[in-house]
This record gives structure tokens, C-alpha cells and sequence, in this order.
């Protein structure tokens, strides 16, 4: 016999039959539906369609529903509103439901919500883990009485994450005379009407709550006769000034919606009255500010937030809140842990200093030793790093989470070196942008993006900006007259490089002016070392694994070693040394080399690639050599030991790889340059068919053989990155006279 269908498979179902019945949205769908299940349970000895058919009439019949709201007796609709209560009922029949399934309606209720819900709202769905976890790092012990005055508020509930979590421990922790049922009865009324608070701007959102707490009430009392209402508002706690919130609270949790879009009117109004409003008025930054004020002295807040919060430069000011006027007491990396959304996330707890008055009700006292727990979720399961001390993040530009009292080489280095900051102006490259028609693989002016960039080098085939193309004055500066030390703006860890006078670097580049006496080798060797890799990973970016803008607040911190010239000029050596072992390792040095002869088969082409790569392997090795040597060199330089450096490159395993499928895009690269010469000198787009049909190298099928990619659908998306301006199936690039906008 097959096994039944699963229960949130079934509301899903529920909700999308409603919804086309109906004409209900998602979320009045959700609603009614988890209504219709809660009598369905709570009524097990009347017939199941009647029991649907009045949950169904009473809480979605006043909303515009085609089937309930006839005034004249309608025998057709009736008959119709008496098939779907049916097959509703047909549904919830097919599992046996408890009061305990009232969990599955949260994930029902974000699941519903389309992309451009999201969006709007910024709402996603908080994994049971991470809610249990920030509940007991902000509730006091549990064998600890609440006080009457108890207030915990979740300032964005949605669908009732946090408080459905929170609602049995709290129940727990009240205490009161009476025992049996009717103790317990009153044990839950307290809570309901004293402790627990809710807010969201979305009133749907708000009434799936209160039945996802009528669900929980049932299990933690089961004779109860009726659910208590819950306080709950559906307003925006970013503006709404309700006498409930005004009050104060003693633990505000929750995950607020970030990205969430803004109305001008809302912009207006945060920008009058939210001093984070002033920015880019991102909703977590003001929903940071809003609950630390809304928190009492001694209270506890945890949010769940941006991973971006620990390190950007956008969210600086949220950084000095939570530092200088509250005080951190844990942070915790939560990573991607929200499945389909590209984001990284974090939680932060901080408390509000008890300045002499009178003070929260929760029975904790503050630690002298002010200790920050840290932990992440980043690789599944909860795992504990250890604590750090408050006064550790005072002055810090990030809030590591990867550093706890145990990482001694980390101060060691920072109190060794000066910040990168001090000693060289950071700046972007040119504001063009490497889309612009003129630029392509050809000759004229190099231009750099920050993709091009490797480690000691680069991947070879920089696009060039056309000799004739009309450089704006303002851009001309920007032109490299000296080789310079540049990194990608863009990127999850430093990719530092040497740059030749003369290209242009454009805005995804970073460059560095260095003050006088620095030698520009050696800071790159800094750069590049797995010491400060690891420092950047742990200290600054906290493990993320997505990108950031590596400008000024992300970097400037870095600690650079002061050297004298000698030890310099001896590292810079070393430099020099890794940049000539990699000289023709590279994809585009294997291009040249293929482009320079005619190979009759395939086989042949294999063979002289084996040669190549063998070459090539034994110049990584030796670079990777004396890259070894740097890595030790400059840990001696930070005095660090030799266990000290161990555990600091553990942290950035690095090796000078191979890149994959070097042989296919060589072949590439050599089709590429063949194509763009023949566009060059046409004056015409070309269909691309006909271009390949002119390509006229003898072993031009071989090279697209062993290129592999399909000539229909892949070779325009090849040619486009290059420059090479596709238009449908037609190829064409820029040319002097050509109408084009200005750079």
C-alpha cells in the first residue's frame, strides 16, 4: 500500500484549491486553511464536511468570496461551496492530524510567499535550530520564575516562528499557585496576555500566528475550552508608536526583513526620525536601531541579520550601536542558511547596560567579564569557537566571529603591523564600464578588469579599449603611468597582482598609491601571504563565502609589517622569482603556443598540450616553492611562532592550482582572436555561421573540436564576452564612426 502523502504536501494542496475556488490570495488561503484544520481537529465527533464547510464560511466568507457572500439563497453556489468543503475534508482525511501539526503552517505560509513578496517584505523562513538557539541565549534559566512584568516581543513575527517557539518556554517558566488543569490554564493565560507580543506589517501573516498559537495552546493544555488571543498587532513596528510597544521590553528576537523595498513616503519618514535613516535606509539597520530602543535597561535583543552587518562599510554605524550602546553578549555565524535565497546571515545577542535604574525582570546579573559566546552554523550543526570579551569589538571596524580569546596570533600581528589604510591611498580603478561597445580583444588600450586578476599574474587575453575610441579627459588620469599594485574590488578574499604602466584599471579594480618608503613588491607579498589571507577570512570577512566591495572600510585594517629596505628589497626578490617561475603558465601562453602551428590531428594536439603541462606543472611547483618560503618569512617577520603560523594557515590552505579544462579554453581563446580578425576587418555584422565558415585555418574543425562548446548555442556567449557585440545570430564590434554613447 503506498505511503500517504505528507502533511505540508496536503495543505499545500488545501491552500491551492482554496485560492482557486475562492480567489484568495496566498496568505488569506494559508489562513483559512490552517482555521479549517484547527476545527477539524477540535471537532472530531462532527461530520467532517460540515466542520469545513462552517470554518470555511466563517473566516474567509467576509473577504469577496464568490461562494459566501450571495445576500439571495443560491442553490448552485451552495452546491458548489459544499464540493469544496468535500474535498477539503477528503484531504485532511487522508492523514491523522494532532494539535502538534500545527508546525508544518509557518513553512506553509513562507512557502507561499512569491518572489516578489520576498522581496517587498524581505520575509524568509527561520530554521527551527536557529530560532531554539537565540531563545535560550536571550530567556533566563528555566528554573527560574518570570516576573509579572515579563515582555518578550518579536518586532517582524510573520507567521509566528519565534513566538510559536517561545510560547512553551515561557509556559515553562511561569509560576502560579494552582496546580491540574485549571494551574495550568492560568500559567498559559499569562503568557498569552502578559508576556508575549507580536508585530508585522502583514495582517495575514499576523492571523496565521494567532492560529499557529492556537494550535501550540491545545497541546500545552488540552482540556483548555477556548485559545487565548494573543497580543499581536498587524502594524509596521518601524513606525507604529501602539501603546503595547511603548512600554518597553525585556527580550526583543526575531528576523527582521532585510532588502525589503521602501515607498518614498517611508524613505521620508525614516529619514526624519531614525538615525540610521540617513544611509542607504536598509531595513535591517532600521530594525537594529528601532528594538534597541524599544529595549529596556538589562533586556536582550537577537536578530537575525545580513551576514554583512559583521563587515561592510554600509552597515559601520549598526556595528558602533551594538558596541557603544548595547553590549554584545553573543554572535553567531549562521551562513547560507536559508535555502534558495543567495544570501549569508548571521545572529548577533547584545544587552542594554543597567545604568542604575530599575532594571530589567530577568534574573541574570551582568558579567563582570562582559565574555561574547561565538558559534556558527555555517557547516550544519551548531558548533561552539569559544568566547571573546566585549571590549575586544570596541574599536574594531568588524565583528569577528572566528576569533575568540584563544587566537593569540591575531592581536599578535594586529599589534605588530599598521593598517593598510596608513600607509597607501586606496582607490578604484576608471569608471568605465567593461561593457562598453569599444572594448574588446584587440589591440589598443589595455584595459583590466578585477576578473582578470590572479594571485602573482593573470590569466592572459586582456580586452582593449579601440586606439581611436574618444577617452574622455577625466579617465585619461587613470591610465596607469607606472606599474602599480592593484586587487579585486570584488571578491571574497584579497587577489593581489603588479600591474604594467600603461593599461587602464577599471572600477572593479583596486589600486594601492603607496606611501614613500614602501617597496611595492614586498606589500604585495603581504597581500598575497596566507598570514593575512587567513587574518582577512577570519578577522574581516568572518568565512563568507559570497563577495564584498574590498575598498577602504573592508580592507583598510589589514595589518601590513614595517620592514627596513633590506628585508624589503630580500622579500621583493622572492617576489620577482615567483612571478618568472609562472612566466607561459598560463591559459593564454597555451593559446599562443597552439595559435603558432597547425596541427593535423587531434591526437597531435594532446601531445604537444602533455608537453606544455608537464612544463608548466614543474613552474607551479617551484613557484608554489618559494611561496612556501614567503609564508614562513613573513610569519617570522609578525613574530609569530612556528605553532602560531600552523594553526593561522590552517585557516587558508592555499597551493598554486592548475585550471581546469586549460587544453579546451586554449582552443577557445585560439577561435576567439581568429573570429574578432575577420570582424575587424569587415564592415558589416556577420552572421556567425558564415563567420566560421571564414575562419579559413586548416585545422580550424580540429581546434573547435577539442573546444567542445555547441556552435549554435554557446559560441555567441563566447564571442560576447570578449566584446564581440552579438545581435541574434549576427556578430559585429565597434569601429571608428560607429554611433555609440560617450564614455
Amino acid at each position: 500500500m503506498p505511503a500517504p502523502p505528507d502533511k505540508l504536501g496536503l495543505l499545500d494542496r488545501g491552500v491551492d484549491r482554496l485560492s482557486t475556488a475562492l480567489g484568495l490570495s496566498a496568505s488569506e488561503a494559508c489562513h483559512t486553511i490552517a482555521r479549517a484544520l484547527f476545527h477539524w481537529i477540535a471537532k472530531p465527533g462532527e461530520p467532517p464536511k460540515a466542520v469545513v464547510l462552517r470554518a470555511i464560511a466563517r473566516h474567509a466568507g467576509d473577504h469577496r468570496l464568490p461562494l459566501f457572500d450571495s445576500p439571495e439563497p443560491d442553490p448552485e453556489a451552495d452546491s458548489r461551496a459544499e464540493a469544496l468543503a468535500i474535498e477539503i475534508a477528503d484531504l485532511f482525511a487522508v492523514q491523522t492530524w494532532g494539535y502538534e501539526d500545527g508546525e508544518w503552517l509557518g513553512e506553509l505560509f513562507e512557502g507561499r510567499l512569491g518572489t516578489r513578496s520576498r522581496k517587498k517584505h524581505g520575509a524568509f523562513y527561520t530554521p527551527r535550530a536557529i530560532v531554539t538557539h537565540l531563545l535560550d541565549e536571550v530567556l533566563p534559566p528555566a528554573d527560574r520564575p518570570l516576573s509579572k512584568d515579563f515582555r518578550l516581543l518579536d518586532p517582524s513575527c510573520g507567521a509566528g516562528n519565534f513566538l510559536a517557539a517561545a510560547l512553551p518556554a515561557l509556559f515553562e517558566r511561569v509560576w502560579t499557585p494552582e496546580s491540574g488543569p485549571e494551574g495550568r490554564a492560568l500559567r498559559l493565560k499569562r503568557v498569552m496576555e502578559r508576556h508575549l507580543f507580536g508585530i508585522d506589517l502583514d495582517p495575514w501573516a499576523v492571523r496565521l500566528a494567532q492560529v499557529r498559537l492556537d494550535f501550540l495552546q491545545r497541546q500545552l493544555v488540552p482540556e483548555l475550552a477556548q485559545p487565548f488571543r494573543a497580543r499581536l498587532l498587524g502594524q509596521d513596528a518601524l513606525q507604529s508608536h501602539h501603546p503595547i510597544l511603548e512600554a518597553g521590553f525585556d527580550v526583543i528576537v526575531g528576523n527582521p526583513p532585510y532588502g525589503a523595498e521602501l515607498s518614498s513616503d517611508d524613505k521620508a519618514f525614516f529619514q526624519r526620525h531614525y538615525r540610521l535613516g540617513n544611509g542607504r535606509q536598509e531595513t535591517t539597520a532600521l530594525f537594529i536601531e528601532r528594538s534597541a530602543a524599544l529595549l529596556r535597561p538589562g533586556g536582550r535583543l537577537a536578530l537575525v541579520v545580513p551576514h554583512g552587518v559583521t563587515r561592510t562599510g554600509a552597515y559601520a554605524d549598526c556595528r558602533r550601536l551594538l558596541t557603544h550602546e548595547l553590549r554584545l553578549r553573543a554572535l553567531i555565524d549562521l551562513g547560507s542558511a536559508f535555502p534558495g535565497v543567495n544570501l549569508e546571515t548571521m545572529a548577533f545577542v547584545a544587552e542594554r547596560p543597567n545604568e542604575g535604574g530599575p532594571g530589567t525582570v530577568l534574573p541574570w546579573g551582568q558579567s563582570p567579564e562582559s565574555r561574547v559566546s561565538l558559534a556558527t552554523f555555517r557547516d550544519g550543526p551548531l558548533v561552539t569557537l569559544g568566547h571573546q570579551s566585549h571590549d575586544f569589538y570596541l574599536h574594531r571596524p568588524t565583528l569577528p566571529i572566528y576569533v575568540n580569546a584563544e587566537s593569540r596570533w591575531v592581536e599578535r600581528i594586529e599589534s605588530a603591523g599598521v593598517p593598510l589604510q596608513d600607509i597607501a591611498a586606496i582607490r578604484r580603478g576608471a569608471g568605465v564600464s567593461a561593457n562598453q561597445e569599444a572594448i574588446a580583444l584587440r589591440p589598443g588600450l589595455t584595459v583590466v578588469r578585477g576578473r582578470d586578476i590572479r594571485r602573482y599574474g593573470d590569466e592572459g587575453g586582456w580586452l582593449s579599449l579601440h586606439a581611436e575610441y574618444p577617452l574622455r579627459d577625466r579617465y585619461k588620469k587613470d591610465v596607469l603611468a607606472d606599474p602599480a599594485i592593484a586587487f579585486q574590488n570584488i571578491a571574497s578574499s584579497v587577489v593581489a597582482t603588479r600591474l604594467p604602466a600603461g593599461c587602464l584599471p577599471l572600477d572593479t579594480v583596486n589600486l594601492l598609491d603607496l606611501s614613500e618608503g614602501w617597496h611595492p613588491d614586498y606589500v604585495l607579498a603581504l597581500l598575497n601571504s596566507r598570514l593575512l589571507e587567513a587574518y582577512f577570512r577570519l578577522a574581516i570577512a568572518n568565512r563568507g563565502q559570497l563577495t564584498l566591495h574590498l575598498d577602504t572600510p573592508t580592507i583598510g585594517s589589514l595589518p601590513i609589517m614595517e620592514a627596513d629596505p633590506t628585508e624589503q628589497g630580500a622579500i621583493a626578490d622572492l617576489v620577482d622569482r615567483v612571478f618568472a617561475c609562472l612566466v607561459g603558465t598560463s591559459t593564454w601562453d597555451l593559446s599562443e603556443r597552439l595559435e603558432a602551428q597547425v596541427w593535423k590531428s587531434p591526437e597531435a594536439l594532446q601531445a604537444a598540450f602533455h608537453e606544455w603541462g608537464q612544463d608548466a606543472t614543474r613552474r607551479r611547483k617551484d613557484a608554489q616553492a618559494i611561496l612556501d618560503r614567503l609564508d614562513e618569512r613573513i610569519g617570522e617577520l609578525y613574530g609569530l611562532s612556528a605553532d602560531e603560523l600552523v594553526v593561522a594557515h590552517e585557516a587558508a590552505p592555499r597551493t598554486v592550482k592548475r585550471p581546469p579544462k586549460e587544453l579546451q579554453k586554449a582552443c577557445e581563446l585560439v577561435m576567439v582572436r581568429g573570429l574578432i580578425r575577420l570582424l575587424e576587418r569587415a564592415d558589416r555584422e556577420i552572421d556567425l555561421s558564415e563567420l566560421l565558415r571564414r575562419w579559413s585555418r586548416p585545422d580550424a574543425e580540429t581546434l573547435l573540436m577539442t573546444w567542445g562548446g555547441d556552435r549554435i548555442r554557446d559560441l555567441p556567449e563566447v564571442l560576447a564576452r570578449y566584446g564581440v557585440q552579438i545581435h541574434g545570430r549576427r556578430a559585429g564590434l565597434w569601429q571608428p564612426g560607429f554611433a555609440s554613447l560617450a564614455l
